[in-house]
C-alpha cells in the first residue's frame, strides 16, 4: 500500500500541476475573447464613421451633380445671348464643379470598396471569436468533467487504501468476525463442563414428569394386587 500511495502522489502532484497549468490557459483564452472584442466594437465604430462619411461624400457629389447641370444651362443660356465673360465665368464654374463630381466618385468607390473589405473582415472576425468561445465552452466543460473524474479517482484511492472508509470497513467486519469465534469457542467449553453434560443427559433420558406419575400408578396398582392375593391365601 505504501508503494501505491507514493505512485499516487506522484500522479497527483504532476495532475495538480498541470491543472493549474491548464486554469491558467483558460484564463488567458478568455482575456483574449475580451480584447478581441473590444477590437471587434472599436473596429465597428470605424466602419460606421466610414459609411456616415460616404453617405456625407454621396450628398456632396448629387449637389456637385446638380451645380454641374445648372451651370451648363446657364452657360447654354450666356451663348445664345452673345455674352463672352458670362459664357467664360459660367464654364468655369461648370469646370470645378464637374472636378468635384469626378473627385467625390472616385472617393466613393474607393469608400465603398473599403467598407466591403472591412466588413468581410469584421464577419469573419466575429466568426473566429464565436468559434473561440464555443472551444473555449467546451474545453471549460471537459476540464470540470477532469476534475471531477480526478476526485473521484482520489477518493475511491482514499477509500481503499489504508485507514480508508472501505479499509476501516473491512477492519470492522474482521474484529465482529473475531468476536462471533470467540462467542462460539466459550459456548461450547461451557456446555463440556461435567454438571452441563449430566443435565444433558437427564434432559434426554428422563421422562417428563407425567410419565413417572404413570410408572407411580402401575407399581402401586401392582402392589395393591399382590397384597389382596395372599389375604386370600390366608
Amino acid at each position: 500500500m505504501g508503494l501505491i500511495k507514493s505512485l499516487w502522489n506522484r500522479i497527483r502532484g504532476a495532475s495538480d500541476e498541470l491543472a493549474e497549468q491548464i486554469s491558467d490557459a483558460e484564463v488567458d483564452g478568455k482575456l483574449a475573447i475580451k480584447d478581441s472584442k473590444a477590437q471587434i466594437a472599436e473596429f465597428t465604430t470605424k466602419i460606421a464613421k466610414l459609411v456616415a462619411l460616404n453617405k456625407q461624400t454621396e450628398r456632396k457629389l448629387t449637389e456637385a451633380k446638380a451645380d454641374v447641370e445648372k451651370f451648363t444651362k446657364m452657360a447654354t443660356r450666356a451663348a445664345d445671348a452673345g455674352n463672352e465673360d458670362d459664357l467664360r465665368q459660367l464654364l468655369e464654374k461648370k469646370g470645378t464643379s464637374q472636378k468635384l463630381v469626378d473627385n467625390y466618385t472616385a472617393e466613393i468607390t474607393r469608400n465603398d470598396k473599403l467598407e466591403k473589405q472591412l466588413k468581410d473582415n469584421l464577419a469573419t472576425a466575429r466568426k473566429k471569436i464565436d468559434s473561440a468561445e464555443n472551444n473555449l465552452t467546451s474545453l471549460s466543460a471537459r476540464k470540470e468533467g477532469a476534475e471531477v473524474r480526478k476526485e473521484l479517482a482520489k477518493a475511491n484511492s482514499s477509500m481503499l487504501g489504508d485507514g480508508g472508509g472501505l479499509g476501516a470497513l473491512d477492519d470492522f467486519e474482521k474484529k465482529v468476525n473475531a468476536q462471533e469465534a470467540e462467542a462460539e469457542a466459550i459456548e461450547e467449553m461451557v456446555d463440556e463442563e461435567p454438571g452441563n453434560v449430566d443435565k444433558g443427559l437427564e434432559d434426554k433420558y428422563s421422562g417428563s414428569n407425567s410419565d413417572v406419575d404413570d410408572e407411580m400408578a402401575k407399581m402401586l396398582a401392582a402392589a395393591k394386587k399382590k397384597g389382596a392375593k395372599k389375604t386370600t391365601s390366608k
